[in-house]
């Protein structure tokens, strides 16, 4: 009797204690499945709330010390370039290891001068470098001239971290914390000023540039505010940058009328730096949020919008008065224009609707365009 008793209860406690594993296995289940969803998690698109991403910030300024470079370096280069580059380059400007991922050997950026011509002078090249015991991969990163760069009153590269690149504009930095390196490039020309960001694509063995040409915008004698600064926004990595964006919806803290700080942040699955939208932090460094309200600027303002958003470079504003609003809580506006080619006049009127976006242009006659 004693035996049926201690078998019932071994039982029992058997039964209990799978239960409570298969409970535990579970919960463990539950986490590994929380975790993956946290770490697949896709990076912000535009038109979301940002806010619902979090990455950590990190330390754009902290460069990775790299040893001197060895005089084999210089001699493969000069031995197998002097053919290669039929005898441009006559120098080497600067020359650093670099960490940009390009597999068979150690990264070297290089900054070359180059013979151009007697007449016309040099320029200076970027190549990026894989060097064993001999040049396995060359890749032409960047051209800069002599002169292009405009003279400034502040350093452009203040707020650009890592290794700056003689005196072009130019930066090797690991930018979106992927633990490569890219190279951060200013443009300056004839159509305007960018900004680049240079990194190697290992799937395709090619360099490609995750900016895809953002122009940026330098005014004013005084040339007082720095065109790029790298920061954090929004609980994202990645760069404010002064400029002009053209669009419907004009900044809410518009420096000069019209030009404000946009911040661009890494988009881990298009591999591309993205615009999330205009750059807002006050004084004491808190970001906030804002609504343009149309009822809060002068006309002047509205002078500045017109040029950016309508005018096109044929056509010369003379005048513009504000006058009954031709839509629910919005601001219209009759203007004198005049024609460059003949210098004849001619009015128009243009229309933002209540939540300052611009929606079209009234001509003489009653048609409309943008």
């Amino acid at each position: 009797m004693f035996k049926q008793i201690l078998g019932i209860a071994v039982i029992i406690f058997l039964l209990f204690s799978c239960k409570n594993k298969k409970s535990d296995i579970e919960i463990v289940e539950q986490h590994e499945s929380a975790l993956n969803d946290i770490m697949n998690e896709p990076d912000i698109i535009p038109n979301v709330i940002y806010e619902s991403f979090s990455e950590d910030a990190f330390d754009f300024f902290q460069v990775t010390e790299y040893e001197e470079v060895p005089k084999e370096i210089y001699d493969i280069l000069f031995g197998m370039e002097e053919k290669y580059l039929n005898g441009r380059f006559t120098e080497i400007l600067f020359i650093h290891k670099v960490n940009f991922g390009v597999p068979d050997g150690d990264n070297y950026i290089v900054l070359w001068k180059e013979q151009i011509s007697y007449d016309r002078g040099y320029r200076k090249e970027i190549y990026l470098y894989s060097i064993s015991d001999k040049i396995e991969k060359r890749f032409r990163l960047f051209t800069g001239l002599q002169d292009e760069a405009p003279s400034f009153n502040i350093s452009i590269m203040e707020n650009i971290p890592g290794i700056h690149i003689g005196d072009i504009g130019a930066s090797v930095f690991d930018c979106n914390g992927d633990g490569k390196d890219k190279l951060f490039s200013y443009g300056f020309y004839g159509r305007g000023n960018w900004i680049h960001v240079f990194g190697y694509n290992e799937e395709k063995d090619e360099i490609v540039d995750y900016c895809d040409e953002f122009r940026v915008v330098i005014i004013g004698n005084n040339r007082e505010y720095t065109p790029v600064e790298f920061t954090y926004y929004k609980k994202r990595n990645g760069f404010k940058v002064f400029s002009l964006l053209k669009s419907s919806m004009p900044p809410v803290n518009p420096i000069n009328d019209y030009y404000a700080y946009y911040f661009f942040a890494w988009n881990r699955e298009t591999k591309q730096y993205e615009n999330i939208g205009e750059y807002l932090v006050d004084e004491i460094g808190n970001e906030y949020e804002n609504r343009y309200n149309i009822h809060d600027y002068d006309i002047e303002h509205f002078i500045a919008r017109i040029h950016v958003e309508s005018l096109s470079n044929m056509e010369a504003l003379i005048n513009l008065e504000e006058i009954t609003a031709n839509h629910v809580g919005g601001r219209s506006f009759q203007a004198t224009m005049m024609a460059e080619n003949d210098e004849s006049y001619y009015g128009s009127i243009f229309d933002f609707d209540s939540e300052g976006k611009y929606l079209y242009r009234i001509w003489d006659g009653g048609s409309k365009s943008r």
